[in-house]
């Protein structure tokens, strides 16, 4: 979340000084990273993701949006990974959020006044695989992707009950990634990808193709379900550390705090250091009932960073099982 609020201050920061950024232009960009590192010796494995979206544009008076869409999906496997990838503005966006075979068109009389517009993407992507007798014993793979449109709104007339006016009219672009690898022998290792990028009504048309439809409806279902998931079993997890967490004695404090900064579970990266510095000045009171008090509070603090799930990172689960582990191994 912080990354994303720099970077977002960054985009807006950048394009005041260019003056590009008017409530008749709309910029939106995303940028994804994927990284899987296996290995057989000694045996580990390594995940790591990053995704950031940004979205500046005009709102309306009746609370109207130029319409975007985004999306990415992997199938989490580690030796064979799968990544799909969809990015959409206008019409084309509309049309893959559609739940029927309805469709919104896309203008294609080229007339009236010009604006430059700016619409890529970027990808680098890549596997290295080491193999014993026909057996993959490591394995990297790195995903990397940016897409970025900076683009005015257009506008035409509409008759609406005798009424002339005037709307605007965000243009369409898309743009769609599929990879994936296989590695089953070195004969047999393969790396697939199939890529595309449109604007305007050919963006639209493809954006009507049911395959590409499906996937956004069943990844925005899927990332509902994850969530709620991720969130029950970080739940279950963090509700076993807290009960190990009551046989836990003041001076065993500092080890747990430390072996929970180690598994990332503060979110506040000062917190770990900020706890040590006041059990030292907690150690330090002459008065017993003020010491107590004093590791009363750092012990909630402990318990609130325990007990806050986030159901948008889904590995937080893995990190609570093994401190939890750590945890109730103190108390035997």
């Amino acid at each position: 979340m912080q990354n994303f609020k720099i970077y977002l201050a960054v985009t807006i920061l950048l394009f005041s000084f260019m003056g590009c950024i008017t409530s008749n232009e709309v910029a939106f960009v995303t940028k994804s990273s994927l990284g899987l590192d296996f290995d057989t010796k000694p045996a580990t494995v390594s995940i790591a993701y990053d995704r950031i979206e940004g979205y500046i544009g005009p709102r309306y008076d009746n609370g109207a949006l130029p319409p975007v869409i985004a999306s990415i999906k992997t199938d989490g496997k580690i030796l064979n990974p799968h990544i799909k990838q969809i990015y959409a503005t206008g019409a084309a966006a509309t049309n893959l959020a559609m739940n029927d075979s309805s469709y919104v068109k896309a203008p294609t009389d080229f007339s009236g006044d010009k604006k430059l517009m700016f619409f890529g993407t970027s990808t680098t992507t890549g596997i290295k695989i080491g193999f014993t007798t026909n057996v993959p014993d490591s394995f990297v793979f790195g995903y990397k992707r940016k897409e970025f449109s900076f683009i005015p709104l257009g506008n035409t007339k509409v008759t609406s009950n005798g009424t002339e006016r005037i709307i605007d009219i965000y243009p369409s672009v898309l743009a769609s990634i599929d990879t994936g690898v296989s590695t089953s022998t070195p004969t047999e290792t393969s790396f697939k990808t199939n890529q595309f990028f449109a604007t305007g009504e050919a963006a639209v048309e493809l954006s009507k193709d049911r395959t590409l439809k499906n996937q956004i409806k069943k990844e925005t279902k899927n990332a509902f379900e994850t969530y709620e998931s991720a969130l029950s079993e970080q739940q279950s997890e963090a509700l076993i550390i807290l009960r190990c967490f009551t046989k836990i004695k003041n001076d065993q404090l500092p080890d747990l705090w430390a072996d929970a900064d180690r598994h990332n579970l503060f979110y506040d990266s000062i917190i770990y250091g900020q706890l040590l510095e006041k059990y030292n000045q907690a150690l330090a009171e002459t008065d017993a009932e003020a010491k107590l008090t004093k590791i009363r509070i750092l012990r909630s603090i402990y318990a609130d960073e325990i007990g806050n799930i986030d159901g948008s990172t889904p590995t937080r689960k893995h990190m609570l099982q093994a401190h939890g582990r750590f945890v109730c191994e103190q108390t035997k």
